[in-house]
């Protein structure tokens, strides 16, 4: 039941966060194209004209999700409870949006759910890294990548105990299958702050080697990064 629960609370946020950022683009360009020159402009109106012809059908279907849902399972609370619940009953994909942790709480967490969030959300994560799950070292990574600072849960638990982005690089790098996906990795550790030194890039690597050879030796390889609590929906 509480995976039920959890997956169409799920469909029913994304499909709210969808419409409502899917409408904001097309109020956007409404707005911006009132007096544009045809000429001048012409690039920009363009570009909103594709984009709305683009994003139309996803609307379209978005909406017709969320007329499925009542008020209460719009809510991202909802969806957060609901998440929590099912992760507790050994959800994998709710364990994986629960770390992720993306979620817009309009009534903010206390201090001891806080703590509780960040003792389940390490739980999980280990519990992830050990069965070989691929998602969860794309989790860590793009968590590593991407400050959430500012999110009503912020990646708190994701601190220096967890491995490092260049660990979790190579890690996935071992993965990849994909010459395009290959390079994306090669290029990432050096794309954000100074390159990493060879010494690092080598003991990173022993690390990737070592847990590949714990926990990932019998996981499928990786022709692309993995999905794991993204959207159905395209909304840009």
């Amino acid at each position: 039941m509480v995976d039920l629960v959890f997956e169409e609370a799920r469909e029913c946020a994304m499909a709210s966060r969808a419409v409502e950022t899917i409408v904001s683009q097309f109020d956007a360009c409404k707005v911006n194209s009132v007096g544009a020159d045809p000429i001048l402009h012409a690039d920009y109106l363009q570009s909103c004209k594709d984009r709305i012809a683009r994003l139309t059908p996803e609307l379209t279907r978005a909406s017709k999700s969320l007329t499925a849902c009542g008020p209460n399972r719009v809510t991202e609370d909802t969806w957060f409870r609901a998440t929590r619940d099912a992760a507790a009953a050994g959800n994998q994909q709710a364990q994986l949006c629960l770390v992720d942790g993306k979620f817009k709480l309009t009534t903010p967490l206390t201090a001891d759910e806080r703590r509780e969030y960040e003792v389940q959300a390490t739980k999980y994560i280990n519990a992830g890294m050990q069965r070989g799950d691929w998602r969860m070292a794309e989790l860590l990574h793009a968590s590593r990548r991407y400050r959430t600072d500012g999110m009503p849960l912020p990646g708190t638990v994701l601190g220096s105990d967890l491995p490092s982005i260049l660990e979790l690089n190579r890690l996935l790098r071992l993965a990849a299958s994909d010459k395009a996906y290959s390079t994306r990795l090669d290029y990432l550790p050096a794309s954000r702050g100074p390159a990493p030194s060879p010494q690092d890039i080598q003991q990173a690597q022993h690390w990737a080697e070592r847990t590949c050879q714990l926990y990932f030796k019998h996981s499928p390889r990786l022709a692309t990064t993995p999905e794991v609590c993204s959207s159905p929906y395209v909304v840009m």
